[in-house]
């Protein structure tokens, strides 16, 4: 059922409608400035995102050299023979140091005298990465020579 004419009607008819020409502005470019403020807001915070990883990996990484400065420590020292037990250890009398061992070399017009107190092996620390390879025989195979560098290294070549 329908409602009577009378009280459909509006009561004070609106006689005239204003806009304002600065707020309808306002509004119609509103949308584009906050879909730019929404990308300079997430450029930001991928920029902020980044920079946190960075900072992420850094840690990381002072951890790990901190950690292989460590194992290289506890690597030397068992080379050199000590562990933590052997610093509190007095030593037995039976232990006598050995006699520090000098061997010339002279070559020519040059005299050197090298002393050697303890022998040491660079082999023993690091296992992975050997200085020299090893034949069967015992006897070593030197490292590979560099190639000789440029004499001229800022020469432009013409194509």
């Amino acid at each position: 059922m329908a409602k009577p004419k009378k009280s459909r009607q509006r009561q004070t008819p609106v006689r005239e409608v204003l806009f304002d020409e600065e707020a309808r502005r306002e509004y119609l470019t509103g949308f584009h400035k906050r879909k730019l403020a929404r990308q300079e807001a997430g450029r930001a915070r991928d920029l902020e995102k980044r920079r946190l990883e960075h900072l992420q990996t850094r840690r990381e990484h002072r951890r790990a050299l901190a950690q292989r400065a460590a194992e290289n420590a506890k690597k030397i020292e068992k080379a050199y023979g000590r562990t933590d037990s052997d610093s509190e250890w007095g030593g037995s009398e039976d232990m006598q140091p050995k006699p520090a061992e000098e061997l010339e070399f002279e070559d020519g017009e040059k005299l050197a005298t090298v002393t050697v107190v303890e022998d040491f092996d660079i082999g023993d620390i690091n296992d992975s990465s050997p200085s020299h390879e090893h034949r069967p025989g015992g006897a070593q195979v030197p490292p590979r020579p560099r190639p000789a560098k440029s004499k001229n290294r800022w020469r432009v070549r013409a194509a």
